[in-house]
């Protein structure tokens, strides 16, 4: 019991509403901010925003810093592609990406790892080169264009060879 005579439970409760209805009016605030407000410690205030209101930080994704010797490169790959391809070969490539895939019938079968297994050149060497061989060859035929989006696993020495 505090000397108003309220307990320590009633007091979070009203710390995670008070905490809840702030996000709820301006959804991007600082956790720093808002606890120096409420005159509350950053810890109990990460607490009350991760713990109790289920709620996580958003990362901005930083995007690659794009030199002119990049986008010239990536044009004159662009031309290459352009001159040296037939138009008929442009359909016969497939195209990988581990992002993100949609389970409503798509045209090719997603491959799911456990949870906390993440992407690295052996799984990418075992499991997913004979799936995309596969996948490839069911859906353009013998003859077809693998390509790969320069991830780490795809560049990785033992997975060029």
């Amino acid at each position: 019991m505090t000397d108003d005579g309220i307990s320590s439970r009633q007091i979070a409760k009203e710390l995670r509403n008070v905490v809840r209805q702030r996000f709820t009016y301006k959804r991007r605030r600082s956790a720093r901010q808002l606890a120096k407000s409420l005159r509350v410690s950053e810890a109990t205030m990460r607490r009350v925003i991760q713990d109790d209101l289920h709620l996580h930080a958003s990362h901005v994704t930083i995007q690659p810093n794009i030199q002119d010797d990049h986008k010239q490169r990536r044009k004159s790959f662009a031309y290459w592609v352009r001159k040296s391809l037939r138009k008929k070969d442009h359909g016969l490539i497939l195209f990988i990406d581990e992002k993100y895939f949609g389970m409503d019938e798509g045209l090719t079968t997603p491959i799911i790892f456990k949870p906390g297994e993440t992407l690295t050149h052996k799984n990418y060497i075992d499991i997913v080169l004979p799936r995309a061989l596969a996948e490839g060859q069911r859906l353009l035929g013998e003859v077809f264009i693998y390509q790969q989006d320069n991830a780490i696993p795809h560049t990785h020495k033992d997975s060029l060879t």
